[in-house]
């Protein structure tokens, strides 16, 4: 996950802006490219046992949605929605295969509670454990924390352990599988692309090309979808190349 953290974290370079509308069209700065990925043959629409799209990529809008088209329809992917699947289902297996390795802290955390809430804590001991969260006791009414598990984003440690210690103190009935479910879903969205983030051709590339992996690459782990389509008839109609057949002439004018 290392490498593919990296890719999507690095600043696009070789895709140009048109104009102030905020599209960017994949591989137009290089015009040999654009006519080498032109002269490709067609892909079949549907790949693998999941019938997911084997989207190729077009272009950008806002810095947030992705534009792909395969031979029959044209495609736009919510980048955010996109990884938030992948890193889900990454998340999800990381967290439910809990591991020994643990990510040692330079400065140990410290965390105050009032008394009651310590006390609900402490029964929830062993609920924490089993996302290799570790809580010691430190003093009268707090807990230290010296290591944190390998998933963590770097920089969001305090803020995640706090987060998941208040599910506990807000549902006090918590399941071990809602909170390795809430858990995921909660690092899946911190770990995506946010929106107003520009992507160069390489890097969109590559998110689509993993979403075909996932179990469910239709929508993020919130249920919103990834992906909307919009066939050849769509689009022909939206320009009028096309009547419907459920609407008059005068309608259409």
């Amino acid at each position: 996950m290392a490498k593919w953290d990296r890719l999507l974290a690095e600043e696009p370079t070789s895709v140009p802006i048109f104009g102030e509308t905020g599209f960017r069209l994949a591989d137009d700065s290089n015009p040999a490219k654009a006519a080498e990925i032109q002269s490709q043959p067609e892909q079949q629409d549907l790949v693998g046992e999941s019938g997911f799209p084997n989207l190729r990529y077009i272009g950008q809008i806002h810095g947030t949605y992705l534009v792909a088209e395969t031979p029959e329809n044209m495609y736009l992917v919510d980048q955010h929605a996109a990884q938030e699947r992948i890193n889900y289902e990454h998340y999800r297996k990381a967290i439910g295969e809990v591991s020994d390795d643990q990510q040692k802290l330079l400065v140990p955390i410290v965390l105050d509670y009032t008394t009651s809430d310590f006390l609900l804590i402490m029964e929830k001991l062993p609920l924490l454990q089993k996302l290799g969260i570790h809580l010691e006791q430190f003093g009268q009414n707090s807990f230290i924390v010296r290591e944190h598990p390998m998933w963590f984003k770097a920089g969001q440690e305090e803020a995640t352990i706090k987060e998941m210690i208040d599910w506990i103190l807000n549902d006090h009935k918590i399941s071990v599988a809602a909170f390795r479910e809430k858990t995921a879903i909660m690092m899946s969205c911190k770990r995506a692309i946010k929106a107003n983030h520009h992507l160069d051709s390489r890097q969109a590339s590559a998110l689509l090309a993993r979403l075909p992996e996932c179990e469910n690459p239709y929508n993020c782990p919130h249920g919103r979808p990834v992906l909307v389509k919009f066939t050849n008839e769509d689009i022909e109609k939206m320009f009028k190349r096309i009547q419907d057949p459920h609407r008059t002439d005068e309608e259409i004018i």
